[in-house]
């Protein structure tokens, strides 16, 4: 068992980027479980596509679901012909889903937001790994109102979530408004949303300014966040609602917008 372990971690150093693949993933969890927790904050450099990126173990959540599982596919039918679309990353993790929307579409202005310390220097890493994007980074935590909150660091750093007093890490606040106003050039062609649980919070009494985004990609986390009221107030501003189908994940991913697109339409619970 030894000498596995040490062929993998000869491996693993050896092989500075490597293309993505499903036992391959499963070889690099394999090797983090084997050399236990001191190692989650090693990183290494793979792609996703011809695009590069670092990720640690606590990553592998996000890797999974857009490399492998690739969830957000439908993208392709919200930027993949458009001229340059604008596109914001609220809870942008370590940049995957920018780096996604730029593969499909390479004249796209993306802004990522991301709030944890640690994470937003990967994220930042990530941008500088491809340079020539039009790809712009941010550390806020999207909220009520504008200051500073706790925010609590998990393992997996797709965990991560304003934690209150409890947070171990103090971040900068952003309203949504503050963020359309402030960072957005010009109008808003998709927004993804994945704020673990804030969604309620920063959604519900802000339909004016969701009028503004053409699209609206969120993940609603129904143990901290009332779906039903998310859905009343996308309800109030987009035509359309559809639900992704065939996640790991148990939480619903939704696309609220006003085009009628090949998706399976959101069905009330």
């Amino acid at each position: 068992m030894r000498m596995i372990k040490r062929l993998i971690h000869s491996l693993v150093h050896t092989v500075k980027t490597i293309s993505i693949s499903d036992s391959l993933i499963k070889t690099f969890i394999f090797y983090f479980d084997a050399f236990g927790p001191e190692k989650t904050q090693a990183t290494s450099v793979f792609r996703l596509g011809a695009l590069p990126f670092a990720a640690r173990y606590g990553d592998w959540v996000a890797v999974h679901e857009i490399t492998i599982e690739k969830e957000y596919n439908f993208l392709s039918y919200l930027i993949k012909d458009a001229s340059s679309p604008v596109i914001i990353d609220v809870g942008a993790n370590i940049g995957l889903f920018a780096l996604y929307s730029l593969l499909l579409n390479p004249r796209a202005h993306v802004i990522s937001v991301e709030p944890s310390a640690d994470t937003y220097a990967l994220l930042c890493r990530n941008k500088e790994l491809n340079p020539g994007f039009h790809w712009d980074t941010h550390r806020y935590a999207l909220w009520l109102k504008e200051g500073t909150v706790r925010f609590t660091n998990q393992e997996y750093s797709t965990n991560s979530s304003i934690g209150a007093e409890k947070g171990n890490e103090e971040v900068p606040a952003i309203t949504l408004p503050a963020l359309i106003k402030n960072l957005i050039p010009s109008s808003i062609d998709i927004a993804k949303i994945d704020i673990e649980g804030a969604e309620e919070a920063v959604l519900c009494g802000n339909e004016s300014v969701l009028k503004g985004i053409r699209n609206l990609i969120i993940e609603v986390h129904p143990a901290k966040s009332s779906l039903n009221k998310i859905i009343s107030s996308l309800r109030s501003v987009y035509p359309f609602i559809y639900e992704i189908h065939g996640r790991v994940s148990k939480k619903p991913l939704l696309l609220a917008t006003h085009v009628r697109y090949p998706l399976p339409e959101y069905a009330e619970k």
